[in-house]
C-alpha cells in the first residue's frame, strides 16, 4: 500500500492500515498480528526479493489503525539508494509478506483475523497484486495460484455465524412459557421440550395413579367376597375402559352374608318375624338387612309395595 513518512529520526513508515480493503479484497486486522518469529529476523526487502536485503523494520507499534514500523537501512550503495528513494518519496509503498492463519468472510470484505508477520518489503507498485506477499507456513513464498488456493482452503473451513432468529410470540406467551422478551426461536424450542417432557411425566403419573385406583376397587370387591378372583381381569378391563361402570357393578354386587351373621340369625328364630314398621319401632332394620338381605328386601316391598 502506499505509505507516508513520519516525522521521526529514524525513517517510519505505514506497514498496514486495518481499515482499508487491500487490492486482494481483504485486510489485515492489526489485532491478529505475530510478529516474534519476525523479530528475530526483521528483514526489511526490496520488491520482497529475498535477495534484495536492504535492511531492517523494528520498533513496531500500532497507532489506531495502523502498524507503523521504524526502518533502518544498510550501509551498501544499493540499500542506500532505496533509502534515498523512499525518504525523497518515489518509493512509498510498502508491503508486508505475511502466512495467513485464519480468516472471517462476508459479502462486506473479508478479513484477516489471525496472522505472522514474515518480511516488510518497499515496493514500486503498491496496487500490483503482489503489494501483499503470502508465505507458506514454512516461510516460503506463495505463487499468485497457490496463495489463492490457500484463501480458498480457509474458506472451507468457515462456518459463518448465524443471527438468531427473532420469536414470533407475543410477551404474554412468551411468559407462560418462563421467557422473557428477548428469547430466540432456540429458547423458545428449548422451554417447549422441557414443558412437554413435564407433561409426559404427569400423564404417566396420572395413569399410574388410575391403574392404582383400579386395582384398589377390585381387591376391595374381592376381599369383600363380592367377586371371585379369577374375575379380576374382566373388571380390570372394563375399569379401563369404563371406571364409573366398573365402579357402580361392584358396589351393586351384595357382599355375602358372614358366617357370624347366620349363627346369630339361626340363634335367634323369628327375631325377625316382625312387621316393617314393627321392626323399624325396634330398631332392627339394619341389622336385618345385615344379617338376611333378601329377608329385608321382602319386607320392604310387603311394606311399600315395590
Amino acid at each position: 500500500m502506499p505509505s507516508e513518512i513520519i516525522t521521526h529520526p529514524m525513517l517510519e513508515l505505514i506497514i498496514n492500515d486495518e481499515a482499508v480493503l487491500n487490492d486482494r479484497g481483504w485486510r489485515l486486522l492489526n489485532s491478529g498480528l505475530d510478529h516474534m518469529r519476525y523479530d528475530k529476523n526483521p528483514l526489511l526487502l526490496h520488491q520482497h526479493d529475498i535477495d534484495q536485503i536492504v535492511g531492517h523494520c523494528t520498533g513496531l507499534r500500532i497507532e489506531g489503525t495502523r502498524l507503523i514500523g521504524a526502518f533502518e537501512f544498510d550501509a551498501d550503495p544499493d540499500s542506500q539508494a532505496v533509502k534515498e528513494k523512499a525518504t525523497n518519496g518515489s518509493l512509498r509503498g510498502v508491503s508486508p509478506g505475511l502466512y495467513i492463519r485464519d480468516m472471517e468472510f462476508s459479502p462486506e470484505g473479508d478479513t484477516v483475523t489471525d496472522w505472522e508477520l514474515l518480511e516488510v518489503s518497499l515496493v514500486t507498485l503498491p496496487s500490483n497484486p503482489s503489494a501483499v506477499k503470502l508465505y507458506s507456513q514454512q516461510g516460503t513464498a506463495l505463487s499468485d495460484e497457490e496463495a489463492t488456493q490457500h484463501i480458498v482452503q480457509l474458506k472451507s473451513h468457515y462456518t459463518m455465524p448465524t443471527t438468531p432468529t427473532p420469536n414470533p410470540l407475543t410477551p404474554q406467551t412468551l411468559a407462560l412459557l418462563g421467557l422473557g422478551d428477548s428469547a430466540t426461536l432456540s429458547d423458545i424450542h428449548e422451554a417447549i421440550t422441557q414443558l412437554t417432557a413435564e407433561r409426559d411425566k404427569l400423564q404417566r403419573e396420572l395413569t399410574d395413579l388410575h391403574h392404582e385406583a383400579g386395582e384398589a376397587l377390585i381387591q376391595s370387591a374381592i376381599d369383600a367376597g363380592k367377586i371371585d378372583a379369577s374375575r379380576r381381569e374382566s373388571f380390570a378391563q372394563l375399569y379401563a375402559t369404563d371406571p364409573e361402570l366398573c365402579s357402580s357393578i361392584l358396589d351393586a354386587i351384595p357382599a355375602p352374608q358372614s358366617l357370624a351373621s347366620l349363627l346369630t340369625s339361626k340363634a335367634q328364630p323369628g327375631r325377625y318375624d316382625d312387621d316393617w314398621d314393627t321392626l323399624d319401632r325396634k330398631g332392627l332394620l339394619a341389622q336385618l338387612r345385615a344379617d338376611d338381605p333378601e329377608l329385608f328386601a321382602e319386607k320392604f316391598r310387603q311394606r311399600f309395595g315395590n
